[in-house]
């Protein structure tokens, strides 16, 4: 289950590069857990930032994602749920 786990992982990671436009170096459990909620990068400070949570914004450069359709969105939010299901 360990390796499939991983399996899954990697498949998550390169879905969100290609269909995302997510740079995967230095990124978190958070970062990945917190893409798949929200349409972009904007959408997501958007949100932030009417909750007044300025800390919890990302800064655009260094997280980009902007998921090239909601289907894409939602198909990388299974993958990454799958994904995590299986590590537990």
């Amino acid at each position: 289950m360990n390796s499939y786990s991983i399996w899954l992982k990697n498949n998550y990671k390169s879905f969100a590069a290609t269909a995302g436009g997510v740079n995967n170096a230095n990124k978190g459990s958070d970062y990945y857990a917190t893409i798949g909620n929200y349409t972009s990068i904007a959408e997501y400070n958007d949100a932030m930032s009417l909750q007044q949570n300025f800390s919890q914004m990302m800064d655009a450069k260094t997280n980009y994602w902007s998921w090239q359709s909601t289907a894409d969105r939602k198909n990388y939010r299974n993958l990454w749920v799958s994904s995590e299901q299986t590590n537990q």
